[in-house]
């Protein structure tokens, strides 16, 4: 119901009615499209959680020419 809110929120309906919002939802729920594009944000929110356990992020100052330089050697690693 969130997303479909949401979705209402972008077509200018800034406080739907949650009747509006459980009657969009109903009509939307019969929509294939729909019901992928909720999979999908749900998929992409679980995996995006389990890589943010698994990975930590440093940041790091460096000069664009090295990064540049890290990026070529990126490519060159991987395209081979």
């Amino acid at each position: 119901m969130g997303y479909t809110a949401q979705m209402l929120r972008q077509y200018g309906i800034n406080n739907p009615d949650p009747e509006l919002i459980a009657s969009f939802e109903k009509k939307n729920r019969e929509d294939n499209a729909y019901m992928t594009r909720i999979r999908d944000m749900v998929i992409n929110g679980k995996v995006n959680e389990q890589v943010k356990q698994l990975v930590s992020i440093e940041a790091k100052k460096i000069k664009s020419k090295d990064f540049y330089d890290m990026i070529k050697k990126h490519n060159e690693k991987h395209n081979h």
